[in-house]
């Protein structure tokens, strides 16, 4: 069990931003700190263009490898949708769309 609680908190940790972005007109600080064990905690930053930034918080129901494992199907979903999708709504639909099947 602890072994599992390993791996899925270096997945956590290895999926969340390492940084946040940059702006000179604006800061954006972040920070995660898990209450007990490893969780289904997830946000990330995706530029959309030179002037806009998609931000997504999220929490995946489940704890352990299993949410950890969740958590960075997400991250490839939005990441790849982002790029796809200006339109939030959109973007959401198309990313529940894919998490139903």
């Amino acid at each position: 069990m602890e072994k599992e609680l390993d791996v899925a908190r270096a997945v956590q940790y290895k999926i969340l931003p390492q940084k946040n972005p940059r702006y000179d007109k604006f800061e954006i600080t972040s920070l995660f700190v898990p209450a007990f064990e490893v969780g289904g905690d997830y946000y990330d930053f995706f530029r959309i263009d030179e002037s806009r930034l998609g931000i997504v918080i999220a929490d995946v129901s489940g704890k352990g490898i299993e949410a950890a494992f969740i958590m960075a199907e997400v991250k490839g979903i939005f990441s790849t949708l982002a790029r796809l999708y200006e339109n939030p709504k959109d973007l959401l639909i198309m990313a529940n769309s894919i998490l139903e099947d």
